[in-house]
């Protein structure tokens, strides 16, 4: 049970957990800024593994300092027997819930992201430092499309292997080069795998390789070519993501930097939405919590950039559905959060306002029906 307060900050809410421990936003009492506060689990604090990994991130996140990084504020504290981090609270949502709100991204957007992400990388490589967990949860892209790396708990010097005192392996299957799974010595181009894999979900709409368990995911990764990209995805784009996916580290892209320079020699790419069909209708409520959070999930408006997005010709209409507490329906083509409210418009005209607390759930998906209702 976290506490209404740790040190000098007021906890106002959870903002995500996981094996570790949980995150929550704070405000700072004196000057009234907002932080997120990272908290070692109980259990976990008296576990001497766990313990040290968390003072190791401390320690990693002290040693960046990039706009591609999520920033920590001041050391490692305790209080109450709990342990915890004070780190930059970043207004956005992570990529997995871009990915989940819309489905397969535009090339120009991937690579956009990619330059970021490969920046920080440039940045954590020289320190040589390894973050050995990058996957779309752990890239946050907040409202200006700006991206940071962030979740540096299992982070490592180069060459040490992602491997536990107990014999586990550390890391995310789904994203995990060969060398990492099979417990061996890992470097900067085991990030670039990871990174590749990230890039390949957000062309494609799904990840690189898919299995039912973990054993066999691995057996994928070390054995398997992934899975097809878009036809309309640019060769010289995915002959880069194909490379840093090779199997053996020494037959992939070396360094973060050539990764870049690969991206710099690519043709202007178009801007616009994916060919790929739009995944499947989600859950509401969790599409409800992104708007919650200030992120717009309709009609395309998450951006991971904030160049000016031209209409793709005949677009998909997406009918946005919205379910008020006092039972209201509420239909339109786009929605997001405006001054702290949330606006429903059809073709640019306003439908509703509603306060955020009145709103029970939303749903999106295309149509091709008419105009607005309100019920």
């Amino acid at each position: 049970m976290i506490p209404d307060r740790l040190g000098e900050f007021r906890i106002l809410g959870p903002l995500g957990a996981g094996a570790m421990g949980s995150v929550h936003a704070a405000v700072e009492a004196r000057t009234g800024r907002t932080v997120a506060i990272k908290v070692l689990s109980a259990e976990r604090t008296v576990h001497g593994s766990a313990a040290v990994r968390f003072a190791r991130e401390a320690e990693i996140l002290a040693s960046l300092d990039h706009p591609g990084i999520v920033r920590i504020d001041g050391p490692l504290r305790t209080t109450a027997g709990l342990s915890w981090l004070v780190l930059e609270r970043i207004d956005g949502v992570d990529l997995a819930r871009v990915l989940a709100a819309r489905g397969a991204l535009p090339a120009a957007e991937v690579v956009d992201l990619a330059r970021q992400v490969l920046g920080a990388l440039q940045h954590v490589h020289a320190r040589g430092v390894v973050h050995r967990d990058l996957k779309p949860s752990t890239l946050l892209v907040d409202r200006e499309g700006r991206v940071r790396v962030s979740d540096f708990g299992i982070a490592a010097l180069a060459d040490s292997a992602a491997i536990t005192a107990t014999g586990g392996v550390l890391g995310t299957p789904a994203y995990s080069a060969p060398e990492q799974s099979g417990g061996a010595p890992v470097d900067g181009r085991t990030d670039l795998y990871a990174l590749a894999a990230c890039l390949h979900e957000a062309l494609a709409g799904r990840r690189p390789f898919e299995a039912d368990d973990a054993r066999e995911l691995r057996r994928l990764h070390e054995i398997a070519p992934p899975a097809p990209l878009r036809a309309t995805v640019p060769e010289p784009l995915a002959a880069a993501i194909r490379q840093a996916l090779a199997k053996d580290p020494d037959d992939r892209i070396a360094s973060a930097r050539e990764f870049l320079e690969a991206l710099e020699e690519l043709p202007a790419l178009p801007v616009g939405l994916p060919e790929a069909p739009r995944p499947a209708r989600r859950n509401p409520r969790r599409l409800a919590t992104l708007v919650a959070a200030g992120v717009v999930v309709a009609a395309g408006a998450i951006r991971l950039t904030d160049r000016p997005r031209p209409q793709a010709a005949d677009p998909p209409r997406i009918e946005v559905r919205v379910r008020t507490r006092d039972g209201r329906a509420i239909e339109g083509q786009s929605a997001g959060l405006e001054d702290g409210r949330f606006v429903v418009r059809l073709g640019g005209e306003v439908v509703a306002t509603i306060a955020v607390e009145e709103v029970e759930w939303i749903d999106h998906r295309p149509v091709e029906g008419s105009g607005p209702i309100v019920r």
